[in-house]
């Protein structure tokens, strides 16, 4: 994996937490309000595992944002 592949997944995940901490929700909520098992969620917020476009749009509607929103600043 590309260090640039890398450093987008984990700054993902991290903006995944950050919000998802904003908005008061546990990942078990979240994972449940878009139908995923936690363990997959903890894997996005941690930078292992590349979620497709899909999956970040139900991530961003599990916590209340656009899409846009959840990839605002990502570098």
């Amino acid at each position: 994996m590309s260090i640039n592949k890398a450093r987008i997944q984990k700054n993902i995940g991290l903006r995944i937490r950050q919000l998802r901490l904003e908005k008061g929700i546990t990942q078990e909520e979240l994972s449940s309000s878009i139908g995923k098992l936690r363990p997959v969620l903890q894997r996005i917020e941690g930078g292992q595992v590349n979620p497709s476009i899909y999956t970040l749009r139900e991530i961003a509607g599990g916590l209340g944002v656009k899409l846009e929103e959840l990839l605002q600043g990502l570098k």
